[in-house]
């Protein structure tokens, strides 16, 4: 009976090791996304630039504006950069974020010079997370060059993000 009440207990811990809000959702659509202004924040400095040697790219709220979307002074969407990328919404607590760096590791490689994956750490950049309404991570943004950004919550499967690759950012 212990060992029963035991593994339900990690079990539901592990089910919500990665909940980062107060209202959960485990949809793994995607859907369009549409910012929100945020309360000015203090943000942390720049932690990384744009590489071209095929990896994920760490950035701040900051950059996010300069080189996504300006979702303070911007109320409807528009993509900033000049190649699709994907913004994966982290944090370092969280396992199945942690899960998915190999993964965005292996595309990033694929579609390098076609695509750039941008990483942002929530815990550092909370008004990012407020303004996208991010609950629960990891959290992925799709941004194709034209059209709406998509997103999509929870662990992917490498064969889902080819999907999404494919189908939102037409790579």
């Amino acid at each position: 009976m212990k060992r029963l009440f035991y593994s339900i207990l990690g079990i539901s811990l592990l089910l919500l090791s990665c909940n980062s809000g107060t209202k959960t959702s485990q949809n793994s659509d995607t859907n369009a996304i549409e910012a929100e202004v945020a309360v000015p924040i203090a943000e942390p400095e720049p932690q990384t630039t744009v590489s071209s040697s095929g990896i994920p790219v760490k950035i701040n709220a900051k950059e996010f504006m300069e080189k996504v979307h300006d979702y303070k002074n911007m109320t409807t969407w528009k993509y900033k950069g000049d190649k699709p990328c994907i913004v994966d919404f982290y944090a370092d607590w969280c396992r199945p974020c942690k899960m998915m760096d190999p993964v965005l590791e292996k595309i990033a490689k694929e579609y390098e010079g076609k695509i750039i994956i941008y990483k942002i750490n929530i815990d550092e950049n909370k008004d990012i997370a407020q303004a996208f309404q991010i609950n629960s991570i990891p959290f992925f943004l799709f941004c194709p060059l034209e059209g709406q950004a998509q997103s999509a919550m929870g662990m992917m499967s490498e064969e889902n993000l080819r999907t999404a690759i494919k189908d939102v950012l037409k790579q």
